[in-house]
């Protein structure tokens, strides 16, 4: 079989372990927008050097233990779950229903925004003061501001009425795990010869390698570094790889 030069595009696909480590959903993280995804093997080498006249310096002898394989992924596009995974958190259904609120008693110093019970706020009404004049409203926000300019006395205490509005998305509890575990699948193409590449690693364990600026100036790279976790049942290996070759003519 001829040699071949390597060069892939591919879909990386993840699984995160429930917290008892052994769990896995069927639903699964992805195809991710993948910028990298590097592989490691690493051994922990032992040498025994001769000390003899004709010898010195030279190995005679060695010993050698496998080191965990390390995994490198990078993204350039999250979703929820993912970032999640960046965050050690996890995820829920945020879902609020619309609704009225009557008489939500604030004290209202002036010039400074007072928060209200909910986000998504119309509507907003002070008895006797007029929006723009007396108060301003931050809608998407649900805060409130009095004006020193308006007719609100300083630090009064105020009975404010609003709508707020259905919000639907995910809610992501930062901080809530301490590690995570998951399992990667890679679906690869050459590009030199449109072979196929099927990888799995089992099960590795998940540490952000950076953080996450949500106000670059530029698209956002996110970057973990995985360490193999050894299995029951596969104490051999920790990942295969599956190379389909496409005979050359």
């Amino acid at each position: 079989m001829a040699l071949k030069g390597i060069q892939y595009a591919g879909d990386i696909i993840l699984r995160r372990y429930a917290p008892d480590g052994v769990t896995l959903p069927d639903t699964v993280i992805g195809p991710i927008e993948g910028t990298k995804f590097t592989i490691k093997t690493d051994v922990d080498l032992k040498t025994r050097k001769s000390k003899q006249r004709g010898t010195h310096g030279q190995v005679v002898g060695s010993s050698s233990v496998n080191k965990p394989t390390m995994f490198g992924i990078g993204m350039n596009a999250v979703d929820p779950e993912l970032l999640a995974l960046l965050f050690f958190g996890t995820t829920s259904v945020l879902d609020v229903a619309q609704g009225t609120v009557s008489a939500e008693s604030h004290d209202l110093p002036h010039d400074q925004w007072v928060k209200l019970s909910q986000r998504n706020v119309s509507a907003v009404t002070i008895t006797g003061k007029t929006l723009g004049t007396d108060f301003e409203v931050n809608s998407r926000m649900g805060l409130v501001r009095s004006l020193s300019t308006g007719s609100i006395a300083d630090n009064a205490a105020t009975s404010i009425n609003f709508s707020y509005g259905a919000i639907s998305g995910t809610r992501i509890a930062g901080g809530e795990v301490s590690k995570i575990e998951v399992e990667l699948q890679f679906d690869g193409l050459n590009l030199e010869d449109n072979s196929d590449a099927f990888g799995v690693v089992h099960k590795m364990i998940l540490v952000p390698k950076t953080d996450i600026n949500l106000l670059a100036d530029d698209f956002v790279t996110v970057e973990f570094d995985g360490t193999e976790i050894i299995m029951p049942g596969r104490a051999g290996f920790t990942f295969d790889t599956d190379v389909i070759y496409a005979e050359y003519d």
